[in-house]
């Protein structure tokens, strides 16, 4: 293990080098990136919908039950498309569903704080969290694109600093003696 990590150490640079490039591009561009991603998105969605087209064709070819697979080409090609053509209402859609889940879980956080009250030891932990995720779920709600950019952001925040380790273990492994 020791050999492959010490002979593979420009694999540590290189990832160094893509994390930091995107970081620095989330940085700089939060917004390109944003639409960037979820139009990839997009067109792996529309891959994976052409290929269980084909696979569904197959199967009626070959008389095999074939709804399940065509199902799944039609939701898969139909979500591709409108994520990668209508790229601003999905990035919209998507943010609101998030923001959806977390105020739904805050609200059951609450009720389980209240349930529960006279069980739990840790209740200002509790209602810091159940606060926390009230709020992030209204931002999301309210500023879909504003939350989406500030994600961006904070990717390319961590991407930024991930790539510079990578970068010091990738020089710190070439030093080692296999």
């Amino acid at each position: 293990m020791k050999t492959f990590i010490t002979n593979n150490w420009w694999s540590f640079l290189f990832n160094g080098a893509v994390a930091i490039i995107y970081g620095l591009l989330a940085l700089l561009i939060p917004r390109e990136v944003l639409e960037l991603l979820v139009k990839y998105t997009g067109i792996l969605l529309l891959i994976a919908g052409t290929i269980a087209l084909v696979t569904a064709i197959t199967k009626i070819r070959n008389k095999l039950p074939y709804g399940v697979s065509l199902s799944i080409a039609v939701l898969l090609l139909a979500s591709g498309y409108f994520i990668t053509f209508m790229t601003s209402s999905s990035i919209q859609i998507m943010v609101s569903v998030v923001g959806i889940w977390a105020l739904v879980t805050g609200i059951f956080q609450l009720i389980i704080l209240l349930r529960f009250k006279a069980e739990l030891t840790n209740k200002p932990v509790v209602i810091t969290n159940i606060l926390i995720t009230i709020a992030f779920g209204l931002v999301m709600l309210f500023n879909p694109f504003e939350a989406a950019r500030f994600f961006i952001i904070l990717s390319g925040i961590l991407a930024f600093g991930t790539g510079l380790l990578y970068l010091w273990f990738g020089f710190k492994v070439k030093r080692i003696k296999p």
